[in-house]
């Protein structure tokens, strides 16, 4: 009879390491893809690359110009 209960805590001590062990990586997975969110989130853009200060190169301006004068013809 006692070797049984042996065998039985064994076993339970074997399933709460394997249970303790799948919370664990659960846990540490989910707080880093609640991190990885979180930095999503804050971003802010850099005003210093404003969109308005940007020159557009002559061959860009060159290239949107051209279907406009075959569309002319």
């Amino acid at each position: 009879m006692c070797k049984f209960f042996k065998k039985l805590f064994k076993c339970l001590a074997v399933l709460a390491a394997i249970a303790g062990a799948c919370a664990a990586a659960y846990y540490a997975v989910k707080k880093f893809m609640d991190k990885k969110e979180a930095s999503c989130e804050d971003f802010v853009p850099c005003e210093c690359c404003d969109c308005d200060d940007v020159e557009v190169e002559p061959a860009v301006e060159a290239a949107e110009e051209a279907p406009a004068e075959e569309a002319a013809e």
